[in-house]
């Protein structure tokens, strides 16, 4: 029985063959009831209107996917170590013959299924015992895994799960093409709010704000670089904390903002002291991070104390010249973006050296004023960014948890 369950129902679920729930699929396409158009992409089972490359002629022999069918993809991945199946939940449509493809021989719920039959935790056993190691994929051994069985539930209770896991999706989804649109217009405005390549004029300036921006090297607004690369505990002869002040590294500064809940690490009093005596940060000061990735930009967000940790630096401004919060804008600006890709190096892990950030130049307004009326832009944005990116990975937490718990394995 599944971990939790709704409270309408309560009765094991029934051991079942796969040969009682399904059949070989091998419908094809001889009447030309699909185009091209309607190709099916096997690994995601959305169509690709371009087709696959094959010629018209070759349709007539590919196989009909219906809704509700499953076919088998044998790919090897870190995810799927002995291939997946895959169902079909939306149009009918065609596939490749070379798939292996079932059809439902009993009354189904397809959004259920299209989840269940996906989760590793549920198909390894039975893949292990009916797959063989081909030339570049697996191989489905369709009289064993017909042989194989699985645990179902009622219809019923298949159409709430499948109902739930659909509705979790949908509102994944649209949160995905909110955050991607606010981030276009974000975008559109750093492009628009700073001057282009050879320019020193904005396409868009606040009202009262003119004459042309000055063009400085960006180490020539920093006072100081505070930079611990290759700094460890263990080189300090100490180790991290369960609690304490937290590590700022690579892994949780984000473009924009800073995620306190990834690669978490602490440091107690002792460790603090020693790392960062007379460096410490304060809020709004500027982070950057120089490889793996390279080039997020982000602000301390409290002054609660931090230790600054792997592939992270923080600049310390020139007051007098420019403010932090224009700083963390201007940095991640299409100019400054673009300079920073033409000077990264590095086989594996992109990255950029204190050397290399020395010749990068940044544009700036010489008004304090207007440097903070442009910041307060993009930190609105960044804000309404941040939350929606914490929205969708909660979203994504509850849905992997009832993965894990909704499903028998």
């Amino acid at each position: 029985m599944a971990k939790i369950h709704f409270r309408s129902f309560d009765e094991d679920w029934q051991e079942m063959l796969f040969s009682q729930l399904y059949q070989k699929n091998n419908e094809r396409n001889d009447k030309k009831e699909f185009s091209y158009k309607q190709t099916l992409s096997v690994a995601s089972m959305t169509f690709n209107e371009a087709g696959n490359g094959a010629a018209d002629a070759s349709l007539a022999t590919y196989k009909i996917l219906r809704k509700g069918d499953i076919a088998f993809e044998g790919h090897k991945s870190k995810e799927f170590a002995y291939g997946r199946f895959v169902g079909n939940n939306g149009a009918d449509g065609i596939m490749s013959p070379r798939f292996t493809a079932l059809r439902p021989i009993m009354k189904q719920d397809s959004t259920f299924w299209s989840y269940y039959i996906h989760l590793e935790q549920v198909m390894k056993p039975a893949l292990i015992r009916s797959t063989k190691l081909g030339t570049m994929m697996n191989e489905l051994d369709l009289d064993d895994f017909l042989n194989e069985s699985i645990k179902v539930p009622p219809l019923a209770e298949q159409q709430k799960i499948g109902n739930l896991m659909q509705t979790l999706d949908q509102r994944i989804d649209a949160g995905g093409k909110k955050l991607k649109k606010l981030k276009e217009v974000k975008a559109a405005m750093l492009a628009k709010m700073f001057p282009k390549q050879g320019q020193r004029v904005p396409e868009i300036r606040f009202v009262g704000h003119t004459g042309e921006w000055e063009q400085h090297k960006l180490f020539d607004c920093i006072e100081k670089i505070i930079d611990f690369r290759g700094r460890t505990p263990r080189k300090l002869g100490m180790d991290w904390s369960n609690e304490g002040y937290l590590a700022l590294s690579a892994l949780n500064v984000k473009d924009g903002y800073v995620d306190l809940s990834q690669d978490v690490h602490y440091g107690d009093q002792e460790l603090y002291d020693k790392w960062m005596t007379g460096n410490e940060l304060h809020k709004g000061q500027v982070l950057f991070t120089t490889e793996a990735p390279m080039g997020n930009v982000a602000q301390v967000p409290d002054d609660k104390g931090y230790i600054l940790s792997q592939r992270t630096i923080a600049f310390l401004v020139k007051s007098d010249v420019i403010i932090e919060d224009f700083l963390a804008v201007v940095l991640r600006s299409s100019e400054v973006r673009n300079a920073l890709l033409t000077l990264q190096s590095g086989a594996t892990a992109k990255g950029v050296s204190q050397k290399s950030l020395s010749v990068v130049t940044i544009k700036f307004p010489m008004d304090k004023e207007e440097q903070n009326k442009i910041a307060q832009v993009f930190k609105k944005f960044d804000c309404l960014i941040s939350s929606y990116e914490r929205k969708l990975d909660k979203l994504q937490h509850v849905k992997q948890a009832l993965l894990g718990r909704m499903f028998c394995d």
